[in-house]
């Protein structure tokens, strides 16, 4: 450059303009190369051209700053440095502009090779797809795609639309092309079929052409390039199926559009079920096609994450979808209809999943009714025939028989026909909603379900009231009684399954930091404290219910109680003061005439409860009434009265004669050893012989007078009871007890 310099400038400055000249006469040169815009040959000449003037510029730059330097440091040569400076500056300003001129060429010629790059690439398609080229053709469509990807950061915004609209075109036309070939392949083998097993002229006219159709449908899949999602949960109704298998669906969707829409007398409202049923057949129909000769092709195309025969069931659905909300419109209003509607559309829902295999987490037509309208609609349907359903029940005549009374392997809960029901018709309303796939609506019905059970509860709490109600007595009070006991038995084992723990556990506070689902439900079985704890979905019911069974159960035993106390006043009226030992040749003694009648009682009673309740339930009712009926005879019968030996021994043969059997058969064995325990304690206080009686009842004053549980005194008194088989009865009631024998004096 330093040689170049002093060859064409020499000492004169002036001189630089011939610079400007040289480099003119070369951008006139490239000017012309570049007059053509289609030919872009001779771009290595004219890039090094603009190199080496961009190289050239940055020297001159150079020289310009360092002669303004000179100037500024010698006085001496000051004009001439300032002259040399001037015009060095002059030539690069005047330079600058054509540097960047030559620069806006350099983007020119980049552009166009891209373009010539598209464009060669469109042609290439073009010429592929007119000589039946199909593999090659989309060899180079794939390159033009690439190409659009590079671009999409270009901005070059022309640019980008051309080579996406080039894009597009092509992407149609390749389209369109194997579509058609692939269509005529399918009527080839009679695609699609009416039975699931393919005719043997079907099946010959498939063999011949097997190769082609795997052919075109491996060009399908590569022509898509939407890609499908791996997770089913993720797939949406409507997400458009991949290209060979929307193919595939293609023909059977303008025949449901044919049969189901417009005029024609199989697209009635009041018919869902036709067109439900017809899917359903045309997927039985095809599946094993799909399974045995499209799933291979797909895995073969590397989309194993996709079950051709879930895609093309998913392809129907969409049909469905679009015929429902049509439908919607009108049947939303009609009750009967959309009952109609609800009901198929369920029967259709767990026909998909139970029968044809398809996966729950995948979307169906089903959730069409989540819209606000429809649900609103549905949830109102549900509680109007629900209610009406319960009164239709509960009002039958045999609504409180037992609903399994007689039947073979009846099982032992004695649970009404209207309370079977009822739970029935709860259980129903959850398999309707379990399938939903949103839980916000899945609550509404829940909350729907504990309303109707606490409306129930209701009912029971007012019949079973004491005012207006039926008696404790009574074959019917008791029904309630085992009514409330099942559901509550039912609600708590509903409360442990998973869906409602989902469902429960969604209501809860800091769900996000509880331990995984299936680990709640590990400790809810282990541990029934943790259960009731944590609660469950129906924790307000359970415990309503289980109230009215301790209630119903307390009125149960104070009604056999009150029943029994009133036999017993003629019982406390025997003259037990003045009663005589049995001699030792008399014959065994009889049970007194007013304790067979109380035992005859209590027998019916007992009976009645046995026949009644449910065995869970009548084994804690015997337990309270025997414990209630031992009080009742130690405080009506033997405190108010005095005994002499005679009757200490009647009242001691009544109780293990005749009340102690009784009961025995009502109570299990280890039960039995403790019946009427008080009163057996009390008659062997007062059978104790004169001297034995005046010196425990010593002892026992001596021990009351003491008054200290813990005196030496007292622990023998105790010891003394626990020595002759008193147990409940401390010293204090000993000494009263004893009080009460007539001694002779």
């Amino acid at each position: 450059m330093d040689d170049y310099l002093d060859s064409s400038v020499g000492n004169d400055p002036k001189l630089l303009q011939n610079i400007l000249r040289s480099l003119s006469k070369e951008r006139d040169s490239i000017e012309k190369q570049l007059s053509g815009v289609g030919s872009l040959e001779g771009g290595n000449e004219w890039l090094k051209v603009i190199a080496d003037v961009r190289v050239t510029v940055g020297e001159l730059e150079t020289l310009h700053s360092n002669s303004t330097s000179i100037a500024q440091t010698d006085l001496v040569r000051g004009d001439c440095a300032q002259r040399v400076g001037g015009g060095a500056g002059a030539c690069v300003e005047a330079l600058r502009p054509l540097v960047e001129e030559l620069t806006e060429l350099e983007r020119v010629h980049s552009y166009l090779a891209w373009i010539k790059r598209i464009n060669q690439l469109c042609q290439e398609v073009e010429r592929h797809l007119s000589s039946g080229l199909l593999s090659d053709a989309l060899s180079a469509y794939t390159q033009l795609s690439s190409l659009s990807v590079t671009l999409e950061t270009s901005s070059c915004s022309h640019l980008r639309h051309y080579v996406l609209s080039s894009k597009q075109h092509w992407h149609s036309r390749l389209t369109q092309t194997l579509s058609s070939d692939f269509g005529v392949i399918l009527k080839e083998f009679q695609w699609p079929f009416t039975t699931s097993a393919i005719s043997s002229k079907a099946l010959e006219a498939w063999n011949k052409s097997k190769k082609r159709f795997t052919e075109v449908f491996s060009l399908l899949i590569e022509l898509d390039d939407r890609g499908s999602p791996v997770n089913e949960a993720a797939v949406q109704l409507n997400d458009p199926l991949l290209g060979p298998l929307e193919l595939l669906v293609q023909p059977l969707r303008k025949r449901f559009k044919y049969h189901f829409f417009g005029e024609r007398k199989t697209n009635s409202k009041e018919k869902p079920e036709w067109y439900l049923t017809q899917v359903s057949g045309w997927i039985r129909d095809h599946s094993h096609f799909l399974e045995e000769r499209i799933q291979p092709l797909l895995f073969a195309s590397g989309r194993n994450h996709i079950d051709a025969r879930v895609e093309f069931i998913r392809g129907l659905l969409q049909e469905v979808e679009t015929k429902v909300q049509a439908d919607l419109t009108e049947v939303v209003y009609d009750d009967a209809l959309m009952s109609h509607l609800i009901d198929e559309l369920l029967i259709f829902e767990r026909e998909l999943r139970m029968v044809l295999q398809y996966p729950c987490p995948c979307p169906t037509p089903f959730d069409v009714l989540l819209g606000e309208v429809p649900f609103h609609k549905w949830l109102s349907l549900e509680k109007a025939f629900a209610i009406e359903r319960m009164n239709t029940i509960v009002s039958s005549e045999s609504a409180w028989q037992p609903a399994y009374d007689g039947m073979a392997n009846a099982d032992d809960t004695r649970v009404p026909q209207c309370t079977e029901g009822i739970m029935e018709l709860i259980k129903g309303i959850t398999d309707r909603y379990s399938s939903l796939s949103s839980v916000r609506h899945q609550l509404q019905f829940l909350e729907l379900q504990r309303d109707l059970l606490l409306e129930f509860h209701h009912d029971l709490v007012a019949n079973s009231d004491d005012q207006g109600g039926v008696g404790p007595l009574h074959t019917q009070f008791m029904a309630y009684l085992n009514a409330s006991n099942y559901i509550t038995a039912v609600l708590k084992e509903w409360g442990e399954q998973m869906f409602f723990l989902e469902l429960y556990y969604h209501t809860q506070e800091g769900g996000a930091t509880r331990p995984p689902l299936t680990t709640i439900q590990l400790l809810r079985r282990q541990d029934s404290d943790y259960a009731s704890s944590e609660g469950s979905a129906f924790s307000v019911v359970v415990e309503a219910f289980s109230d009215l069974v301790g209630r119903l159960k307390k009125c149960l035993v104070d009604a056999v109680v009150e029943s029994v106390r009133e036999r017993t006043y003629k019982y406390k009226k025997e003259k037990w003061h003045s009663m005589t030992p049995a001699g030792k040749d008399e014959l065994a003694r009889d049970v007194s005439q007013s304790a067979a009648e109380l035992t005859t009682l209590l027998r019916e009673h007992l009976r009645l409860i046995e026949d009644q309740l449910s065995p869970l339930l009548s084994s804690d009712v015997f337990e309270q009434i025997i414990i209630s009926v031992d009080k009742l005879i130690f405080s009506e019968v033997v405190l108010p009265n005095y005994f002499s030996e005679g009757g200490a021994e009647q009242l001691h043969h009544d109780v293990t004669a005749a009340l102690r059997p009784l009961l025995a058969k009502f109570t299990d064995e280890m039960s039995s050893r403790q019946l009427m325990e008080r009163t057996i304690e009390a008659c062997k206080l007062l059978q104790l012989l004169p001297g034995s009686a005046k010196l425990m009842l010593s002892l026992l004053q001596q021990a009351v007078r003491s008054g200290q549980v813990r005196d030496d005194t007292y622990s023998e008194a105790v010891s003394a009871l626990n020595d002759m088989g008193v147990h409940t009865i401390d010293p204090t009631l000993a000494e009263k007890v004893l009080k009460l024998r007539i001694l002779p004096s």
